[in-house]
């Protein structure tokens, strides 16, 4: 980070210094202040080909609570590649938490049509069913998955989507399982 602060002081509109300074920030959970570098590189309209870096600009409005402006950025990553599907998984996140469940499932309908074994949007739609207070599919779903790939144990443990089901004695049963 301190040699992106340096590039910065020397230029800056360096626009690889404020992406990857974004990033940093961003992985280190410091939403704030990611979103101001990715806001002014988004003001000097910067990377507009690239995705992966619209992507995490919208992730850094969305960790921020800016759902909406998140779902810009992730419809103009899908704009330059229709397949992409970190904006694909992203929209569906936005639109749960914008409340547009129907909407935000065919998203990950698509995923799952280009890529049947992606589990990360498999246990995105488990998150989702339970946000959208179907339970007995998010259990099935979250079983699959965890019996997939055991970490996603820990992940649904603590995992806020899951709020409403963490006392259901299956739910416990599936997340302790060894």
């Amino acid at each position: 980070m301190k040699c992106y602060e340096e590039a910065l002081k020397i230029d800056p509109n360096h626009i690889p210094a404020l992406v990857r300074s974004g990033r940093v920030l961003e992985d280190i959970h410091e939403n704030r202040k990611a979103k101001t570098y990715f806001e002014r590189d988004r003001s000097l309209n910067s990377s507009p080909n690239d995705p992966d870096i619209i992507v995490s600009k919208g992730n850094a409005f969305l960790k921020h609570d800016n759902a909406k402006q998140a779902l810009e950025c992730y419809e103009e990553a899908l704009k330059i590649d229709p397949n992409h599907i970190p904006a694909l998984d992203s929209i569906g996140i936005a639109l749960a938490k914008l409340g547009d469940f129907d909407k935000a499932i065919t998203y990950y309908d698509m995923i799952m049509k280009r890529n049947p074994k992606d589990i990360n949007a498999l246990y995105n739609i488990s998150c989702l069913f339970c946000l959208w207070g179907k339970i007995v599919d998010p259990l099935n779903i979250l079983e699959s998955v965890i019996r997939f790939d055991d970490k996603y144990k820990e992940t649904a443990k603590n995992d806020p989507d899951f709020g409403k089901i963490k006392n259901i004695q299956r739910f416990k049963s599936i997340v302790e399982a060894i």
